[in-house]
């Protein structure tokens, strides 16, 4: 009675090791199946956004190129047309060019009849002041193809033919900075009138301005001499 109960006790552990082994084997195996496929899963989303890589990249590489191109003209265009109409015409620049000319000829016509040292070095102070703003207005027009005149020789004839009437008898520094004064009067009112002009049309030039804070600094320097 022992013994088969004893043989039955192990016919019984062997069955539920069997069992257990059993299940442990279905359970592995529906370890490793879920592991496979969720790496199977995850390598689909792989290549899926992969695919989808190369397709956009394709659309890009096949978008015309020309329409970008065409974008970027436009741009370009609209910059220079903006700044076109923010830069001065010929016509400004030859009023300011003018004037500078101008007052480096009254300089060179009434500096040699001044005696004064002091009144003679301020004049060639404002004669530099004149030529860096010709000069510059030249080099500015020359870089865009304008071409500037200078004043005519018959206009700067009877600069010169007036100057010497006014100081046949009278070569005072008094006399001469009144001719100066005179000069740079209309000077500045020439330049006034482009800059009003201007400020109507909501732009700005910096030779007109600079211009006319030379020609006042002039002025101001001038009338101590009176």
């Amino acid at each position: 009675m022992t013994e088969k109960t004893n043989e039955n006790v192990d016919v019984m552990e062997k069955t539920e090791t069997k069992a257990r082994s059993a299940e442990d084997n279905s359970s592995r195996s529906k370890k490793s199946a879920a592991k496979s496929c969720e790496a199977e899963s995850g390598n689909t989303s792989d290549i899926r956004k992969e695919k989808q890589k190369e397709k956009e990249e394709a659309q890009r590489l096949s978008r015309p190129r020309s329409g970008r191109k065409n974008e970027e003209a436009r741009k370009v265009l609209t910059d220079n047309a903006s700044n076109e109409k923010d830069a001065p015409d010929k016509a400004e620049l030859q009023e300011v060019y003018k004037n500078a000319i101008l007052g480096m000829q009254s300089v060179e016509d009434l500096r040699p009849l001044s005696t004064d040292r002091g009144f003679r070095n301020l004049l060639l102070k404002q004669y530099g002041r004149y030529a860096a703003v010709a000069k510059d207005v030249e080099i500015y027009a020359a870089d865009r193809g304008i071409e500037l005149d200078d004043p005519s020789l018959f206009a700067k004839g009877m600069m010169k033919m007036t100057t010497m009437f006014n100081t046949i008898k009278d070569k005072s520094n008094s006399k001469l900075a009144e001719i100066m004064v005179q000069g740079i009067n209309m000077g500045i009112i020439s330049v006034t009138k482009v800059i009003n002009r201007l400020s109507d049309e909501h732009r700005t030039n910096e030779y007109a301005d600079r211009m006319l804070n030379l020609m006042q600094q002039n002025l101001n320097e001038m009338k101590l001499f009176l």
